[in-house]
Parts: C-alpha cells; sequence; structure tokens
C-alpha cells in the first residue's frame, strides 16, 4: 500500500510540475510586477496569471515533502520485514 501511494504521488508531482510549466510560460509573455517601490510593489495583488504558478509551486513542494515521508515509511517496512525474517515470524 505504502508503495503504491508513492507512485501515486510520484504521479501527481509529474503532473503538477507540467502544469507548473504551462502556467509559467503563460505567465512569462506578460508585463513584469514592478520593482521599484518595494513595499508598494508588494502591496500590488498577484494577477491571476502570476497566481497559478505560486500555487502550483506550494502543490509541488507539498507532494514532494509527501513522497519523501512515504518513502521513510516503505524504508521502515522494508527493516521490518528483514528482521521478521530472522526471527522466523510469519
Amino acid at each position: 500500500m505504502a508503495f503504491a501511494a508513492k507512485m501515486g504521488l510520484t504521479a501527481a508531482m509529474v503532473v503538477a510540475a507540467a502544469a507548473l510549466a504551462l502556467a509559467l510560460r503563460r505567465a512569462y509573455g506578460s508585463a513584469l510586477r514592478p520593482v521599484a517601490g518595494g513595499a508598494v510593489a508588494a502591496a500590488i495583488p498577484l494577477s491571476r496569471v502570476e497566481r497559478w504558478p505560486a500555487i502550483l509551486s506550494g502543490l509541488n513542494v507539498a507532494l514532494g515533502i509527501c513522497v519523501f515521508a512515504d518513502v521513510v515509511v516503505l524504508g521502515y517496512l522494508h527493516i521490518l520485514t528483514h528482521i521478521g525474517g530472522i526471527y522466523g515470524s510469519s
């Protein structure tokens, strides 16, 4: 079950990365946000085009953390199977 979860999360990461690439390609053609003015530029809300890359980047990071946690669980389960084999439990 943990291995299937890892495969599903990895597939979701690939889809999220592809969607992020498309969103960045779409956003690249738009005008850049103003840099001068510091706080004034930061106070301007993200446009719809800029919001999707931010959301998809966060999703990709969250999926990566889930894959990392799943790999830790898989390693633990792998060790448990070896310990069970050593002590003859079924």
